[in-house]
């Protein structure tokens, strides 16, 4: 496909851009979901027990 093509109503370099910087954003989401999830943990598990 050349640059110049369009998809949707954007440019192919800025259809691009928008998923490079979208899977930033899940990246970072994801990883904030499972330290949320290890503080929960180190907060709530009976160390008693272990």
């Amino acid at each position: 496909m050349p640059p110049s093509t369009k998809v949707g109503s954007v440019s192919r370099a800025r259809y691009e851009e928008i998923i490079a910087e979208d899977r930033k954003l899940i990246e970072v989401d994801t990883k904030s979901q499972f330290k949320i999830g290890d503080h929960a943990l180190e907060l709530f598990t009976d160390r008693r027990s272990s």
